[in-house]
């Protein structure tokens, strides 16, 4: 399986791993659930400096050649988890390293208790560019639990969505496992990822939760969403 949304990074997440044996330990966890490629995706926000880029690409490297070195056959890519803000256009166009390994798709978080009024215009404008918007858990989303519905606008506007497994396994409530459900149902699922930050409480599911959604779509179904479409999202190699 392929993950594109883990905070894997050594040092770089105040909630991630402390320490470069705490990674480690992660890529074995990820290894034993049929992880064979990871989208490492730390946090950033809008208004973090350069520096804070290559931060980012100097834990990757280190962490890359460590795998390397202990003979783990995981590969690695460089992404980020950016919140969004009203100029995130403007930041992933003057970060552009952020998204060159992940084929020019960008992982968008929302605000947990709302979708703001910037949030699309700001979307749109990366599709209108070639950039795949993915949007991280939209499914513990306070406003998408009420209404899933919200989530047609960016849909139409061509952004793609990613569900935590374990948000189909009840670890954050049984609404948002309910909201998880429908929106693998209705077709508005298109990635799960981990979103994994460490290999205990916040770690990898990812075979429990492909089980719970070949319930729902099937086993063809479950393919496509966790090997099909992010294999395809990772390959893409030009803009558009």
């Amino acid at each position: 399986m392929i993950d594109i949304h883990c905070h894997v990074l050594p040092f770089v997440d105040y909630d991630g791993p402390r320490t470069l044996d705490d990674s480690v330990g992660m890529l074995e966890c990820a290894g034993r659930e049929g992880i064979y490629v990871i989208v490492a995706t730390p946090h950033v926000v809008t208004a973090d400096l350069p520096a804070k880029t290559e931060e980012i690409k100097d834990a990757l490297l280190l962490l890359r050649e460590t795998a390397r070195s202990r003979g783990m056959a995981i590969e690695l890519r460089l992404g980020a988890e950016t919140y969004v803000g009203p100029d995130l256009y403007e930041f992933v166009k003057a970060n552009p390293a952020l998204s060159e390994e992940t084929g020019r798709s960008v992982l968008v978080e929302l605000p947990m208790h709302d979708i703001p009024p910037y949030a699309q215009p700001q979307l749109v404008a990366l599709a209108a560019e070639g950039v795949t918007a993915v949007l991280a858990h939209p499914e513990r989303n306070f406003r998408v639990v009420k209404d899933p519905a919200v989530l047609q606008p960016l849909a139409r506007a061509g952004v793609l969505f990613q569900v935590n497994s374990g948000s189909l396994l009840g670890d954050f409530g049984k609404e948002v496992r309910k909201t998880a459900n429908s929106l693998v149902a209705a077709g508005l699922c298109h990635f799960v990822a981990s979103d994994a930050h460490n290999s205990g409480s916040r770690g990898f599911s990812n075979r429990d939760a492909r089980a719970a959604v070949e319930k729902i779509v099937g086993e063809a179904g479950a393919k496509t969403i966790f090997e099909d479409n992010p294999g395809k999202l990772l390959g893409k190699t030009h803009w558009g």
